[in-house]
């Protein structure tokens, strides 16, 4: 079988608009509605990386009253940390606070949990990557480039999964089959929330084209 992992790192500009609007339905975002219809017509799972602390928006402003459509949508559309704010996480001194209290906030909305995650500006020292291993990361996505990966694009490191990410879509020259591997097993592609709306078109190419090619979402 062959798989494709889809992901949005730098998400909390959406909560920080529910919280100050109070849309009736997270649906009612067009980031999560177009999720949504990608979720019915292809089949994908969308992992969304958080930033803790957004410009003074903390996570737990957001209102209990998404509890519920989080709760019923919790498999397919998973949350998972990227950072507190705009430090890389291996200099973030900080990072053990502000990983719990994402994954507070995960399990306070009753979201789906993502155990494989991208950090932000990629890396984590060996004391950080134990601490995300103790508590419950899987897998870290790294660059695509500088780095020696296996055959099937992983290496091995503190007992955690190291997985190349092959598509950062905003930087594609172009989205044709030809440029993304189709002949691979597993494919990794992410964007980020602040420019999901100058990429959704491209990305609909991209995970039609998976789907279309026999790979499946997780």
């Amino acid at each position: 079988m062959k798989l494709a992992h889809f992901s949005i790192d730098d998400v909390g500009a959406s909560f920080r608009y529910m919280y100050n609007k109070r849309p009736a339905s997270i649906f009612d975002l067009r980031l999560y509605s177009q999720l949504l219809k990608w979720h019915e017509q292809y089949g994908l799972i969308a992992s969304l990386y958080c930033i803790f602390m957004l410009d003074g928006f903390d996570l737990f402003l957001l209102p209990d009253r998404y509890q519920y459509e989080f709760e019923k949508n919790a498999n397919w559309l998973k949350f998972g940390f990227h950072s507190r704010c705009s430090i890389p996480f291996i200099k973030d001194a900080d990072y053990k606070t502000s990983y719990v209290r994402t994954l507070n906030f995960i399990k306070k909305m009753k979201m789906g949990r993502a155990q494989a995650i991208r950090l932000h500006s990629w890396y984590a020292s060996d004391e950080q990557e134990l601490f995300l291993k103790e508590n419950g990361v899987t897998t870290i996505f790294m660059p695509t480039d500088g780095i020696v990966y296996s055959d099937d694009g992983t290496y091995e490191n503190n007992g955690i999964i190291h997985r190349r990410t092959d598509c950062w879509i905003e930087k594609m020259k172009d989205v044709s089959e030809a440029s993304f591997g189709l002949d691979k097993e597993y494919l990794t592609l992410f964007t980020h929330e602040w420019c999901f709306d100058d990429q959704k078109e491209r990305i609909n190419t991209i995970i039609k084209v998976l789907f279309e090619n026999g790979f499946t979402f997780e």
